[in-house]
């Protein structure tokens, strides 16, 4: 690997992280293989000298984040602020993570009850149909657990389709708020 083809890849390897702190290191690796040109070795020997590129990046990632981190002064308030909330958010958080529980309980709960519903109605009617010694009645009972199935069947659909696009709702957003948070902590591999 050639020099622009080094730096080419820190450039592609860093692109997320702050334009000035990925130019400081590009300049840094320039100087050190321009020293080890003039002392003597080639473009790819000065390059190879250096290491691996993916710990070279993963180094340098990794010295990038922990800089903006002592850099920060706001994260000695967000620690300060964590540290005094504690004794609220643990237990809201805990109050979060039970609702979620909750509602996908709730919602299988529903799913399994309508559909079994569904299945006793029509059961029933069959069985409605060889009890009455009237035929007439056991074909109006048959009729009309006929209609509460296909309502109780529509009632698990339903209530199985939009549960689960609910459930998926707040999943996604929940894990949107955290991804926003832990992007800016991400080190490149």
């Amino acid at each position: 690997m050639n020099k622009q083809e080094f730096m080419t890849y820190l450039t592609q390897k860093l692109h997320r992280f702050d334009y000035k702190d990925v130019q400081d290191a590009l300049m840094y690796y320039d100087e050190i293989i321009e020293d080890k040109i003039r002392d003597g070795m080639s473009e790819e020997q000065a390059v190879a000298s250096l290491g691996n590129p993916k710990d070279i990046v993963a180094e340098t990632a990794s010295e990038m984040v922990s800089g903006n981190k002592a850099k920060s002064p706001a994260r000695g308030l967000f620690l300060l602020l964590g540290t005094i909330l504690s004794p609220v958010l643990l237990p809201l958080f805990i109050v979060v993570i039970t609702l979620y529980f909750v509602i996908f309980v709730v919602w299988i709960s529903l799913v399994i009850a309508f559909g079994a519903s569904a299945l006793g109605v029509l059961v029933g009617g069959f069985v409605a149909v060889f009890t009455f010694s009237d035929i007439g009645t056991g074909i109006g009972v048959l009729g009309l657990s006929l209609i509460a199935f296909v309502v109780l069947a529509v009632l698990c659909a339903a209530t199985a389709k939009y549960g689960k696009d609910f459930i998926n709702l707040i999943t996604v957003k929940l894990i949107r708020k955290l991804s926003k948070k832990t992007k800016k902590e991400e080190i490149i591999e």
